[in-house]
């Protein structure tokens, strides 16, 4: 089964989202700011909560991040696609969880879109 779990959505773009997913088969999970110390395997569902909090340093964030679980190239294609025709507003802080990203926690995902992003914003220049 498809996910997507949000962090830091507002409500408006949180409702675009739910209708887009539920034409798409897609599970919305919105993930809390109490819950950012833990690993984005256990708030995904993929394994199994042993309790443990991932120690972090990190201020509290307020980025929108959107985590997509359990989708193939295909289908994230398919949904970006019907997200940008809907004219969702843009995430800029979005990945897929994969076995390198199973064991972090909210924070480490969001340092490492950071980077991305800006990496990214530098080669479009």
């Amino acid at each position: 089964m498809k996910e997507l779990l949000l962090f830091n959505v507002s409500p408006a773009l949180r409702k675009s989202i739910e209708i887009l997913c539920a034409l798409q088969d897609v599970v919305v999970k919105e993930i809390e700011n109490t819950q950012f110390g833990m690993p984005l395997g256990v708030l995904a569902g993929v394994i199994e909560d042993t309790g443990a909090v991932i120690e972090t340093t990190s201020e509290s964030i307020a980025d929108e991040m959107l985590l997509f679980v359990n989708f193939d190239q295909k289908s994230l294609s398919e949904f970006l696609a019907h997200y940008r025709a809907a004219g969702i507003p843009k995430v800029n802080l979005k990945a897929g969880l994969t076995p390198n990203n199973v064991s972090w926690n909210v924070y480490m995902l969001h340092e490492e879109l950071l980077e991305e992003h800006a990496a990214m914003s530098k080669l479009k220049k």
